[in-house]
């Protein structure tokens, strides 16, 4: 039974920084969609004003035609290329996609929970019912939409910090969120510092 509690341990453990990696992809993406939306909207109303606003508000304005003329083609072009980004990236698309793989990962996480709790009281019935589980987990975690290479490391990074500072707030519930994040910024960043070079006095 303890090697079926270590299992679970790891797997929480793994799926609880997914979690983290595909909930910060889903904020990401969701607020470069929301820029571009709102960058899209603001030249399309620019756009509208500078194509049926009467040339009398334009000369009290002191706004000459042809800078108007220039205000328009810009205030086109922009869209134009605004609506061919959107239409390559569709951040909406994968905010949604990375959203539901937090949804179902966060799920997961709670059936690993009531597994781990109710492992004391296993039985032949019930390891049947947790090997189920776990195959239907793995099966999940296949379906899920990969975490890109280049950004795993950063996230994973990310999450680790946030596994420390949730246990720092713990004990000192008071204390600034920055400032805990600054401090295990330095103390890491020494850590490893040292810690490199006494690997290399070490090979040499």
């Amino acid at each position: 039974m303890g090697q079926l509690e270590s299992e679970l341990t790891r797997r929480r453990r793994v799926v609880d920084m997914m979690l983290t990696a595909h909930s910060v992809l889903r904020d990401r993406y969701s607020g470069l969609a929301t820029t571009l939306d709102v960058t899209l909207l603001g030249f399309s109303v620019l756009l509208c004003l500078t194509t049926f606003l009467d040339p009398a508000v334009l000369r009290g304005a002191h706004v000459s035609e042809n800078t108007a003329r220039i205000t328009l083609g810009i205030s086109s072009a922009a869209v134009f290329f605004l609506a061919l980004v959107q239409l390559r990236v569709d951040w909406k698309a994968r905010a949604v996609e990375h959203g539901r793989a937090s949804e179902r990962l966060a799920r997961l996480k709670g059936d690993y929970r009531r597994l781990a709790t109710a492992t004391a009281t296993a039985t032949p019935a019930h390891a049947s019912a947790t090997a189920s589980v776990l195959e239907a987990a793995d099966r999940l975690l296949e379906e899920l939409k990969p975490i890109p290479d280049k950004q795993f490391a950063s996230l994973k990074a990310r999450h680790n910090r946030k596994v420390e500072v949730s246990r720092i707030l713990d004990r000192y519930p008071g204390a600034p969120v920055l400032l805990l994040r600054a401090m295990l910024w330095w103390r890491h960043t020494v850590g490893a510092l040292k810690g490199g070079s006494a690997n290399k006095k070490t090979e040499a």
